[in-house]
């Protein structure tokens, strides 16, 4: 209330609220103080909307992500995830496949690169990217020639 008061209101501030009877909810409260002719705050006009479901599953899917966060990287498989044909992630043992010394190396390269450029392979791989991204398909597991990092 202290801060509605210096700045006119509050909009979406997250707020831990106590029922009646002695359980806690978590609320999005917005308010906005209403003053008087003499400036002195007469009321406090606002909502609270109970996030308390919200919180609770956005809690559960960040400790999914990071459940599967740590799966990932601790696959012996290696994994990469491109968009439009540009590695935007690859696992340590991805990197490690390709010679790098650390996922960052790859990042941001293009899948390409790492093709032996034999003119049969680089169709393929044109062909399979046309599939995924343009067809939404995916494609079975192939083996492939590739090239390191350096």
């Amino acid at each position: 209330l202290r801060r509605s008061n210096r700045h006119g209101g509050i909009d979406g501030v997250e707020v831990e609220f106590r029922r009646t009877d002695g359980t806690t909810f978590t609320g999005l409260l917005s308010a906005t103080t209403v003053r008087g002719p003499d400036g002195a705050v007469q009321y406090y006009d606002g909502a609270v909307t109970n996030i308390t479901d919200w919180k609770r599953q956005e809690k559960r899917l960040r400790q999914s992500r990071e459940r599967w966060r740590r799966l990932v990287e601790k696959l012996q498989d290696g994994l990469h995830i491109a968009v439009d044909g540009e590695i935007r992630y690859v696992n340590p043992a991805g990197a490690a496949i390709v010679g790098a010394e650390a996922p960052e190396d790859v990042i941001g390269r293009s899948i390409q690169e790492f093709v032996v450029s034999d003119g049969t392979q680089q169709d393929l791989i044109e062909n399979r990217l046309r599939t995924v991204y343009q067809e939404r398909a995916s494609t079975p597991p192939r083996e492939l020639e590739i090239v390191g990092v350096d």
